[in-house]
């Protein structure tokens, strides 16, 4: 079977299950209890966390771990908005952001906050002169994704930071799940000052993640009960959770900027230019591991099953929002036509990609495109 869907859910490696299962098994102590085990394991806690904030040259910063990308984004921008909502109430985003982070603008909406959701130009990026005029001495809060989850639309990190910092004294928070471990994610006085990213996008474990702050932004929990991690995520201390990930995140720093990608993927552009009833939508030099393509006239669920029949896994445009079969507010906002928007497909590269899974892709997808004429 030839798996191309790593931006939904990623393999774990060999190495972090490992990790994971030892942990689990030798320091099965609650951190947060006196005793010896208890010690021994908020001891190997405290470890993962230092080579985590050394991984991210961030020594004075802060490691919230999660139980994904989804929770992380909630707690930076709901916990940062409610806890600093003394400073003003005003967030910028895109109209591209992943439903965590569209959905927690809304429920600050709901609280009086005011949000303004930034469109996008036809190749998914923020035009950095209407951030700039979107920016007031009331924002408090800038969120925005590195790589879109759908397209690859990939944005220029520093270029929003020079901006934000320029115009405002907003904190700038990215949302780093499909960007982290694939290319280089600007962190710290040049890029983000809160960081999200998700472990099972980096072959690591599902159920957890992190949120990073350059800085010890002050948070409102958005979880109440035993006040663990700084009173601002409560809950049993992950400990097999956390050194998974710092494992995951050493292997996948290693192969960031994997060069077959942009390969690969100018090799997929090439090919489907020759097909009539295919194209590629979103951004052809966004980032190198993910391709949408688009079939006319059927729906994305068509596709996907076409290809699965021949041992070829894809998804539609967004795993997290596949099933309820309306139109993609990324489609819509790449303003993609219609007879094109309903038959979104996507294709995401990772570790176990090979040269041959894509030349067994390409002929499928020959044969698709003359099912379908």
């Amino acid at each position: 079977m030839i798996y191309l869907d790593h931006s939904a859910t990623s393999p774990p490696n060999e190495e972090v299950i490992q990790s994971y299962v030892a942990v689990s098994t030798k320091y099965f102590a609650n951190p947060s209890s006196l005793h010896k085990l208890g010690v021994e394991a908020n001891a190997l806690f405290e470890q993962a966390t230092v080579q985590i904030k050394q991984l991210l040259s961030m020594p004075q910063g802060e490691v919230i771990y999660t139980s994904g990308g989804t929770e992380a984004n909630n707690l930076a921008i709901i916990g940062y908005a409610r806890k600093n909502v003394h400073l003003g109430k005003h967030i910028v985003t895109t109209t591209i952001e992943h439903a965590s982070v569209l959905e927690a603008c809304r429920a600050l909406e709901k609280e009086g906050f005011t949000i303004t959701y930034l469109p996008v130009d036809e190749q998914g990026q923020v035009v950095i002169e209407q951030l700039k005029e979107a920016l007031t001495d009331e924002t408090i809060l800038v969120s925005i994704m590195h790589v879109n989850n759908e397209m690859g639309a990939t944005q220029n990190i520093r270029a929003l930071k020079e901006v934000i910092q320029r115009h405002s004294q907003a904190v700038f928070h990215v949302d780093a799940v499909q960007s982290f471990g694939k290319i280089d994610v600007p962190f710290g006085i040049d890029g983000a000052d809160m960081m999200s990213i998700s472990a099972h996008k980096i072959n690591g474990m599902r159920g957890s993640g992190a949120l990073f702050l350059r800085h010890r932004y002050p948070l409102e929990p958005i979880l109440y009960g035993g006040g663990q991690q700084q009173n601002i995520r409560s809950g049993t201390i992950p400990l097999a959770e956390a050194v998974a990930l710092a494992k995951a995140m050493r292997l996948a720093i290693r192969t960031t900027e994997r060069e077959e990608y942009r390969q690969w993927k100018n090799q997929m552009i090439d090919h489907v230019e020759s097909l009539s009833e295919i194209q590629v939508v979103g951004p052809h030099d966004g980032a190198a591991h993910i391709i949408a393509l688009a079939i006319r006239g059927i729906r994305g669920e068509v596709a996907v099953n076409f290809l699965q029949q021949r041992d070829i896994i894809v998804s539609t445009s967004s795993a997290c929002s596949s099933l309820d079969g309306t139109l993609s507010h990324v489609a819509e906002a790449l303003k993609i036509p219609k007879e094109w928007a309903t038959g979104i497909i996507r294709i995401s590269l990772g570790v176990t990609t090979t040269g041959e899974q894509i030349e067994q892709l390409l002929h499928a997808l020959t044969a698709l495109n003359e099912q379908v004429k």
